[in-house]
Protein backbone atom coordinates (compact mmCIF):
# COMPACT_ATOMS: atom_id res chain seq x y z
CA UNK A 1 0.00 0.00 0.00
CA UNK A 2 1.78 3.55 -1.03
CA UNK A 3 1.77 6.44 0.50
CA UNK A 4 0.83 9.61 -1.81
CA UNK A 5 2.64 11.87 0.51
CA UNK A 6 5.58 10.03 0.92
CA UNK A 7 6.25 7.93 -2.22
CA UNK A 8 7.71 11.19 -4.62
CA UNK A 9 8.21 8.68 -7.35
CA UNK A 10 4.09 7.94 -8.22
CA UNK A 11 3.24 9.66 -10.99
CA UNK A 12 0.22 11.50 -11.66
CA UNK A 13 -2.03 9.06 -13.61
CA UNK A 14 -0.25 6.60 -10.64
CA UNK A 15 -1.71 8.62 -8.39
CA UNK A 16 -5.49 9.10 -9.81
CA UNK A 17 -5.46 5.48 -11.34
CA UNK A 18 -3.34 3.17 -9.46
CA UNK A 19 -3.55 4.26 -6.09
CA UNK A 20 -5.23 2.53 -2.98
CA UNK A 21 -4.92 5.85 -0.52
CA UNK A 22 -5.24 5.04 3.30
CA UNK A 23 -5.59 7.01 5.93
CA UNK A 24 -6.17 5.24 9.21
CA UNK A 25 -9.44 3.25 9.11
CA UNK A 26 -10.46 5.06 6.06
CA UNK A 27 -9.00 3.55 2.25
CA UNK A 28 -9.91 5.08 -1.08
CA UNK A 29 -10.20 2.70 -3.49
CA UNK A 30 -11.97 4.63 -6.69
CA UNK A 31 -11.50 8.75 -6.91
CA UNK A 32 -14.13 8.42 -9.58
CA UNK A 33 -15.09 11.29 -12.58
CA UNK A 34 -15.83 15.19 -12.70
CA UNK A 35 -19.36 15.85 -14.15
CA UNK A 36 -18.68 18.79 -16.00
CA UNK A 37 -21.56 21.09 -16.13
CA UNK A 38 -23.58 20.02 -13.02
CA UNK A 39 -23.23 21.73 -10.17
CA UNK A 40 -24.88 19.19 -7.89
CA UNK A 41 -21.36 17.08 -8.07
CA UNK A 42 -20.02 19.93 -6.06
CA UNK A 43 -20.25 22.48 -3.30
CA UNK A 44 -18.03 25.78 -2.64
CA UNK A 45 -15.93 23.13 -0.56
CA UNK A 46 -16.24 19.57 -1.80
CA UNK A 47 -15.93 17.30 -5.09
CA UNK A 48 -18.55 15.04 -5.29
CA UNK A 49 -16.72 12.77 -8.20
CA UNK A 50 -19.47 10.22 -9.80
CA UNK A 51 -17.88 7.09 -9.61
CA UNK A 52 -16.06 7.26 -6.10
CA UNK A 53 -15.92 4.54 -3.68
CA UNK A 54 -13.78 4.57 -0.27
CA UNK A 55 -14.42 2.21 2.70
CA UNK A 56 -14.14 2.74 6.44
CA UNK A 57 -13.83 0.78 9.35
CA UNK A 58 -16.37 1.96 12.21
CA UNK A 59 -19.34 0.77 15.10
CA UNK A 60 -21.54 -2.13 13.91
CA UNK A 61 -25.08 -1.39 13.18
CA UNK A 62 -26.00 -4.35 13.48
CA UNK A 63 -23.78 -6.71 16.38
CA UNK A 64 -22.74 -4.56 19.45
CA UNK A 65 -19.50 -3.94 20.48
CA UNK A 66 -17.89 -4.91 17.30
CA UNK A 67 -16.92 -2.94 14.19
CA UNK A 68 -17.80 -3.35 10.59
CA UNK A 69 -16.99 -2.53 7.31
CA UNK A 70 -18.24 0.36 5.72
CA UNK A 71 -18.76 1.05 2.04
CA UNK A 72 -19.50 4.38 0.86
CA UNK A 73 -20.10 5.32 -2.98
CA UNK A 74 -21.33 7.56 -4.79
CA UNK A 75 -23.91 6.70 -7.55
CA UNK A 76 -26.17 8.59 -9.82
CA UNK A 77 -29.39 9.26 -9.20
CA UNK A 78 -31.64 9.46 -12.36
CA UNK A 79 -34.86 9.06 -11.09
CA UNK A 80 -36.34 12.83 -11.66
CA UNK A 81 -34.99 12.96 -15.53
CA UNK A 82 -33.19 10.07 -17.26
CA UNK A 83 -32.93 12.00 -20.08
CA UNK A 84 -30.24 14.28 -19.59
CA UNK A 85 -27.07 14.16 -17.52
CA UNK A 86 -27.49 17.81 -16.43
CA UNK A 87 -30.49 17.20 -14.38
CA UNK A 88 -28.98 14.37 -12.35
CA UNK A 89 -27.82 14.18 -8.79
CA UNK A 90 -25.44 12.70 -6.81
CA UNK A 91 -26.80 9.73 -4.00
CA UNK A 92 -24.52 9.05 -1.65
CA UNK A 93 -24.83 5.51 -0.75
CA UNK A 94 -22.99 3.37 2.41
CA UNK A 95 -23.34 -0.51 2.68
CA UNK A 96 -22.34 -2.18 5.75
CA UNK A 97 -20.29 -5.29 5.03
CA UNK A 98 -22.65 -7.17 7.53
CA UNK A 99 -25.76 -5.86 6.93
CA UNK A 100 -25.48 -5.91 2.76
CA UNK A 101 -28.98 -6.25 1.42
CA UNK A 102 -29.90 -3.01 3.69
CA UNK A 103 -27.60 -0.39 2.40
CA UNK A 104 -28.22 3.83 3.28
CA UNK A 105 -28.91 6.44 0.60
CA UNK A 106 -28.62 10.15 1.05
CA UNK A 107 -29.16 12.95 -0.72
CA UNK A 108 -26.10 14.11 0.94
CA UNK A 109 -23.28 13.02 2.81
CA UNK A 110 -24.56 14.36 6.28
CA UNK A 111 -28.15 12.46 5.34
CA UNK A 112 -25.94 8.95 5.18
CA UNK A 113 -24.41 9.40 8.19
CA UNK A 114 -27.70 10.64 10.00
CA UNK A 115 -29.42 7.56 9.14
CA UNK A 116 -26.20 5.12 10.10
CA UNK A 117 -26.19 7.42 13.51
CA UNK A 118 -29.68 6.05 14.17
CA UNK A 119 -28.93 2.58 13.16
CA UNK A 120 -26.37 2.63 15.91
CA UNK A 121 -29.04 4.37 18.66
CA UNK A 122 -31.58 1.58 18.52
CA UNK A 123 -29.08 -1.04 18.24
CA UNK A 124 -27.73 -0.15 21.75
CA UNK A 125 -30.94 0.92 22.81
CA UNK A 126 -32.46 -2.25 21.80
CA UNK A 127 -29.82 -4.26 23.56
CA UNK A 128 -29.46 -2.10 26.59
CA UNK A 129 -26.07 -2.23 26.29
CA UNK A 130 -24.93 1.07 28.44
CA UNK A 131 -27.61 0.40 31.15
CA UNK A 132 -25.42 1.12 33.76
CA UNK A 133 -23.84 3.81 32.24
CA UNK A 134 -24.12 6.85 29.47
CA UNK A 135 -24.62 5.57 25.98
CA UNK A 136 -22.21 7.57 23.56
CA UNK A 137 -24.00 7.76 20.72
CA UNK A 138 -27.00 9.58 23.14
CA UNK A 139 -25.26 12.03 25.07
CA UNK A 140 -25.12 15.07 22.07
CA UNK A 141 -27.54 15.64 20.59
CA UNK A 142 -25.22 16.08 16.95
CA UNK A 143 -22.36 13.92 15.69
CA UNK A 144 -20.77 17.22 15.05
CA UNK A 145 -18.49 17.16 18.06
CA UNK A 146 -17.24 13.95 17.32
CA UNK A 147 -15.82 15.32 13.78
CA UNK A 148 -18.39 12.81 12.35
CA UNK A 149 -19.05 15.06 9.28
CA UNK A 150 -20.57 13.13 6.21
CA UNK A 151 -18.03 14.71 3.76
CA UNK A 152 -14.87 13.10 6.57
CA UNK A 153 -16.52 9.60 6.83
CA UNK A 154 -16.20 9.33 3.00
CA UNK A 155 -13.30 10.62 3.07
CA UNK A 156 -13.47 13.69 0.65
CA UNK A 157 -12.42 16.32 2.99
CA UNK A 158 -9.58 14.03 4.24
CA UNK A 159 -6.38 16.27 3.11
CA UNK A 160 -4.92 13.51 0.91
CA UNK A 161 -7.95 12.95 -0.91
CA UNK A 162 -8.97 16.63 -1.62
CA UNK A 163 -5.87 17.45 -2.57
CA UNK A 164 -5.83 13.93 -5.08
CA UNK A 165 -9.66 14.82 -6.34
CA UNK A 166 -8.96 18.58 -7.49
CA UNK A 167 -5.58 16.89 -10.01
CA UNK A 168 -8.54 14.81 -11.69
CA UNK A 169 -9.56 16.00 -15.41
CA UNK A 170 -11.92 18.37 -15.53
CA UNK A 171 -12.14 19.40 -12.16
CA UNK A 172 -11.18 23.32 -13.11
CA UNK A 173 -14.97 23.70 -15.02
CA UNK A 174 -16.12 23.06 -11.12
CA UNK A 175 -14.48 26.83 -10.62
CA UNK A 176 -16.11 28.63 -13.25
CA UNK A 177 -19.07 30.77 -12.20
CA UNK A 178 -21.65 31.61 -14.28
CA UNK A 179 -25.65 31.06 -13.92
CA UNK A 180 -25.89 27.49 -14.34
CA UNK A 181 -22.99 27.32 -11.43
CA UNK A 182 -23.90 30.41 -8.75
CA UNK A 183 -21.51 28.71 -6.37
CA UNK A 184 -18.36 27.14 -7.90
CA UNK A 185 -15.70 25.51 -5.72
CA UNK A 186 -13.04 27.05 -4.50
CA UNK A 187 -9.74 25.22 -4.51
CA UNK A 188 -7.52 24.71 -1.27
CA UNK A 189 -4.79 22.47 -2.08
CA UNK A 190 -3.48 22.87 -5.83
CA UNK A 191 -4.68 26.20 -7.56
CA UNK A 192 -5.20 25.82 -11.27
CA UNK A 193 -2.78 27.63 -13.83
CA UNK A 194 -4.22 30.37 -16.16
CA UNK A 195 -4.12 27.78 -19.11
CA UNK A 196 -6.05 25.38 -17.14
CA UNK A 197 -9.03 27.46 -16.73
CA UNK A 198 -8.63 28.32 -20.58
CA UNK A 199 -8.83 24.67 -21.09
CA UNK A 200 -11.67 24.08 -18.85
CA UNK A 201 -14.00 26.85 -19.87
CA UNK A 202 -13.52 25.06 -23.71
CA UNK A 203 -14.31 22.50 -22.13
CA UNK A 204 -17.35 23.15 -20.32
CA UNK A 205 -18.56 25.04 -23.79
CA UNK A 206 -18.16 22.52 -25.88
CA UNK A 207 -19.79 20.20 -23.09
CA UNK A 208 -22.47 22.10 -22.96
CA UNK A 209 -22.78 22.70 -26.95
CA UNK A 210 -23.12 18.69 -27.32
CA UNK A 211 -25.56 18.37 -24.50
CA UNK A 212 -28.05 20.68 -26.22
CA UNK A 213 -27.76 19.17 -29.03
CA UNK A 214 -28.62 15.81 -27.31
CA UNK A 215 -31.50 17.56 -25.94
CA UNK A 216 -32.68 18.32 -29.70
CA UNK A 217 -31.85 15.18 -31.26
CA UNK A 218 -34.83 13.80 -33.64
CA UNK A 219 -33.57 10.36 -33.44
CA UNK A 220 -32.66 10.53 -37.43
CA UNK A 221 -28.80 10.65 -38.13
CA UNK A 222 -29.77 12.88 -41.51
CA UNK A 223 -31.73 15.79 -39.44
CA UNK A 224 -29.58 15.49 -36.02
CA UNK A 225 -26.69 16.53 -38.38
CA UNK A 226 -28.73 19.43 -39.77
CA UNK A 227 -30.06 20.34 -36.05
CA UNK A 228 -26.24 20.11 -34.71
CA UNK A 229 -25.58 22.59 -37.53
CA UNK A 230 -28.37 24.95 -36.38
CA UNK A 231 -26.50 24.69 -32.70
CA UNK A 232 -23.54 26.72 -34.35
CA UNK A 233 -23.13 30.21 -33.72
CA UNK A 234 -24.92 32.14 -37.16
CA UNK A 235 -22.17 32.75 -39.63
CA UNK A 236 -21.71 36.79 -40.73
CA UNK A 237 -22.60 38.35 -43.64
CA UNK A 238 -19.26 37.16 -45.90
CA UNK A 239 -20.06 33.51 -44.80
CA UNK A 240 -23.64 33.62 -45.66
CA UNK A 241 -22.85 34.96 -49.21
CA UNK A 242 -20.69 32.28 -49.78
CA UNK A 243 -23.00 29.17 -48.97
CA UNK A 244 -24.91 29.82 -52.19
CA UNK A 245 -26.38 27.06 -54.22
CA UNK A 246 -24.21 25.00 -56.43
CA UNK A 247 -26.71 25.01 -59.21
CA UNK A 248 -27.58 28.28 -58.68
CA UNK A 249 -23.78 29.46 -58.64
CA UNK A 250 -23.34 27.47 -61.95
CA UNK A 251 -26.24 28.80 -63.71
CA UNK A 252 -25.32 32.23 -63.07
CA UNK A 253 -21.92 31.51 -64.20
CA UNK A 254 -23.39 30.35 -67.70
CA UNK A 255 -25.68 33.55 -67.94
CA UNK A 256 -23.18 36.05 -66.44
CA UNK A 257 -19.99 34.84 -68.28
CA UNK A 258 -19.07 34.82 -71.64
CA UNK A 259 -15.96 33.00 -71.52
CA UNK A 260 -15.38 28.96 -73.23
CA UNK A 261 -16.69 26.59 -70.46
CA UNK A 262 -13.79 24.58 -68.91
CA UNK A 263 -15.46 21.32 -70.52
CA UNK A 264 -15.49 22.81 -74.39
CA UNK A 265 -19.32 23.11 -74.47
CA UNK A 266 -20.25 19.51 -73.53
CA UNK A 267 -23.09 20.56 -71.87
CA UNK A 268 -24.47 21.56 -75.70
CA UNK A 269 -23.90 17.81 -76.65
CA UNK A 270 -26.66 15.07 -76.56
CA UNK A 271 -27.21 13.43 -73.10
CA UNK A 272 -25.50 10.12 -74.30
CA UNK A 273 -22.57 11.63 -75.46
CA UNK A 274 -21.87 13.91 -72.47
CA UNK A 275 -22.51 10.42 -70.48
CA UNK A 276 -19.66 8.48 -73.03
CA UNK A 277 -17.48 12.04 -72.19
CA UNK A 278 -17.42 11.69 -68.31
CA UNK A 279 -16.92 7.82 -68.11
CA UNK A 280 -13.75 8.30 -70.19
CA UNK A 281 -12.39 11.11 -67.07
CA UNK A 282 -10.37 9.70 -64.51
CA UNK A 283 -13.03 9.58 -60.56
CA UNK A 284 -10.52 11.88 -59.71
CA UNK A 285 -11.15 14.32 -61.61
CA UNK A 286 -14.65 14.30 -61.11
CA UNK A 287 -15.77 13.32 -57.94
CA UNK A 288 -14.41 13.25 -54.08
CA UNK A 289 -15.19 11.39 -51.09
CA UNK A 290 -14.79 13.93 -47.73
CA UNK A 291 -16.99 14.34 -44.12
CA UNK A 292 -20.21 15.18 -45.02
CA UNK A 293 -22.28 17.71 -42.45
CA UNK A 294 -24.96 15.53 -42.62
CA UNK A 295 -23.82 12.36 -41.56
CA UNK A 296 -20.77 10.07 -42.02
CA UNK A 297 -18.96 10.89 -45.56
CA UNK A 298 -20.70 11.88 -48.73
CA UNK A 299 -19.84 11.78 -52.51
CA UNK A 300 -19.08 14.89 -53.97
CA UNK A 301 -18.35 16.91 -57.36
CA UNK A 302 -15.29 19.04 -57.70
CA UNK A 303 -17.38 21.52 -60.40
CA UNK A 304 -20.41 23.29 -60.51
CA UNK A 305 -22.95 21.84 -62.15
CA UNK A 306 -26.24 23.68 -63.66
CA UNK A 307 -29.59 22.73 -63.03
CA UNK A 308 -30.89 20.02 -65.76
CA UNK A 309 -27.47 19.83 -66.90
CA UNK A 310 -24.79 16.78 -66.56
Amino acid sequence: MSDPLTDKKATKTQMTKGTCYRVGALCVQNLGTIQVGNDSFHTRSTLYPLGYRSTRLFWSATNVEQRALYECEIVNDNSHNKATTTTSRPLFKITPCDDMDNPIYGATPNDAIHQLRSRLVGLYESHRAFAGSTNPFTNRTSWYSYGLLGDHFFGLTVPVIGAALETLPYAATTALQDAQNPYPYAFCHTLPTPAMFEDAKHDLKRHRVANAHAQHSSGCARTDGFAWHKLKTKPDGVAKRRKVNVSKQASNDDTNQTKQPANGGMENLPIPMQYRDLRRRPFSERLEVRKSKIHGYGLFVKEAIAEGKM
